[in-house]
């Protein structure tokens, strides 16, 4: 704890006297030149959210997609089940009715 306050005072120190050698002028246009960079990082910020968002409803829409067609899927292999049910049944009622007494 007593290392950590002595770095801080230390990088206080040093930060303080680099302030002070800082003409006003030069503080101010790095301010101004801070806040520039600040701007350009927010307006970078917003341009990845709204790709972000952008390919987060594209897979929503692709979720749905898949969805639907793993439902329209199910709905066909039970068709097809039922229908190789009904074969099957015929094939068998039509084998017993071929089969001699």
């Amino acid at each position: 704890r007593a290392e950590l306050d002595r770095v801080r005072e230390q990088y206080r120190s040093e930060l303080a006297s680099k302030v002070a050698a800082t003409s006003p002028e030069q503080y101010e246009a790095d301010l101004f030149r801070l806040l520039e960079l600040t701007e350009q990082e927010l307006h970078s910020a917003k341009t990845k959210l709204a790709e972000f968002r952008g390919r987060q409803a594209t897979a929503e829409r692709e979720a749905e997609k898949a969805q639907a067609l793993s439902t329209s899927m199910a709905t066909e292999l039970q068709d097809l089940r039922a229908r190789y049910q009904e074969l099957a049944a015929s094939a068998r009622a039509g084998l017993a009715e071929a089969q001699p007494v």
